[in-house]
C-alpha cells in the first residue's frame, strides 16, 4: 500500500480505528522510503496531536527523535527479513510434554 492510499484513509475516515496506523504508515513511509524528513515529521506530529493516546504514539515520538540519526535501524532492509526464510507459512512445531514427574517414560504406570 502506497503512501497515497494511507493518506485516503487518514482524511476519508478520520474516526476509525485503523487511522492512527495509517497515520503512522503516511510518517514512516515518507521517513524510510522518501527520505522526506520534513514531511514525516509533519505527519508524525499531526499522529500525535490527533491521536495522543494511540498505541503508536510513542513509536511516532521515537522516529521523531531517531529518523534523521545515522543510529536508526534499517528498517526496510529486506535481506535480513527473517520472514523471507520462513517455510512453516506461521506453523507453530508441536511440542510434546515431558512426561508427568514420577512416571516412567513409554509407562502409563507410576
Amino acid at each position: 500500500m502506497g503512501v497515497d492510499a494511507y493518506r485516503q484513509v487518514v482524511e476519508n475516515y478520520p474516526d476509525s480505528d485503523v487511522t492512527p496506523q495509517a497515520a503512522f504508515m503516511v510518517g514512516f513511509i515518507q521517513s524510510e522510503e522518501l527520505k522526506d524528513y520534513d514531511a514525516a515529521q509533519k505527519s508524525f506530529q499531526t499522529l500525535l496531536a490527533r491521536y495522543p493516546k494511540s498505541e503508536l504514539a510513542a513509536s511516532a515520538r521515537w522516529m521523531l527523535d531517531h529518523m534523521r540519526s545515522e543510529n536508526a535501524p534499517n528498517f526496510m532492509n529486506l535481506e535480513g527479513d527473517s520472514t523471507a526464510a520462513d517455510t512453516t507459512h506461521g506453523a507453530v512445531p508441536h511440542q510434546t510434554n515431558p512426561p508427568a514427574k514420577g512416571t516412567r517414560q513409554g509407562s502409563s504406570k507410576p
